[in-house]
């Protein structure tokens, strides 16, 4: 008996968030991050202190579609994980998960009659690392196509947008899509049903993710029931998740 592996982890993070005016604002935040982990069958141990940083910018602004609909939209720009490569003890170092995140959120809210209005709630995601892409290289060790991926965090973040091998093509490959949509009806204040749909398409090069998620949601008064599905690719008997939720929503007034 060798004993369990025991690995931990936890971070302590900072946010400063700043509003310019209705429509344009920005965030920052620190992260200190600290893991552990115990492997006794191997007699091994590490330890990593280490610290990352995000930052964000955000544009939203409305727009009236008729005296009573309006259309909200919001697009965002984000660099989360930002921070030194990284290593446990004397082992190679590594990058940390950095990326550059682009989001755009559009929504229409639309007035039906008295007792009825239609809100579409449609958003995009595109995610890429900003870290390097390893390079090709020949029986020697000789780098043949890509640049060299033993660089700095800084080096990283320009570099990440040249130097995979496969070119300008390999880079659109690198970037993961989000979709994310919603459509729902309000039926007087204190009523609703909701459509749900979501999706993540990743390239199959670069780990060919790809889950689909379609949601049914209705609310009542205080009530709240949810019912979704995800599945991974095509829906497979074993790749896919029921899932049936209920709640109730309470208000204190302090």
């Amino acid at each position: 008996y060798f004993g369990k592996d025991r690995i931990y982890a936890f971070y302590l993070q900072a946010v400063f968030n700043h509003s310019f005016n209705q429509s344009i604002s920005t965030g920052l935040s620190v992260k200190y991050i600290h893991s552990k982990y115990v492997l006794p069958y191997q007699s091994i141990k590490g330890n990593l202190n280490t610290f990352a940083i995000d930052f964000g910018f955000n544009f939203d602004d409305q727009y009236n579609l008729s005296e009573t609909s309006l259309l909200n939209t919001s697009l965002g720009l984000a660099i989360s994980n930002f921070g030194p490569k990284v290593n446990y003890n004397d082992y190679d170092e590594a990058f940390l998960p950095t990326k550059l995140l682009l989001g755009l959120f559009i929504n229409p809210d639309l007035y039906i009659n008295e007792n009825l209005r239609f809100n579409i709630e449609l958003g995009y995601q595109a995610e890429k690392f900003l870290v390097p892409t390893e390079p090709l290289y020949d029986f020697e060790g000789n780098i043949i196509s890509g640049y060299n991926s033993d660089v700095t965090a800084f080096t990283a973040i320009y570099q990440s947008f040249y130097d995979a091998p496969g070119g300008f093509e390999e880079e659109i490959d690198e970037i993961m899509h989000k979709f994310g949509s919603e459509f729902r009806l309000e039926i007087g204040s204190k009523s609703y049903i909701a459509l749900r749909h979501g999706r993540i398409i990743e390239h199959e090069s670069k780990g060919n993710r790809k889950y689909q998620t379609f949601g049914l949601g209705g609310g009542y008064k205080r009530l709240m029931l949810d019912f979704k599905i995800v599945g991974y690719s095509a829906f497979e008997e074993l790749n896919v998740i029921w899932s049936l939720s209920a709640g109730y929503k309470f208000n204190f007034d302090f």
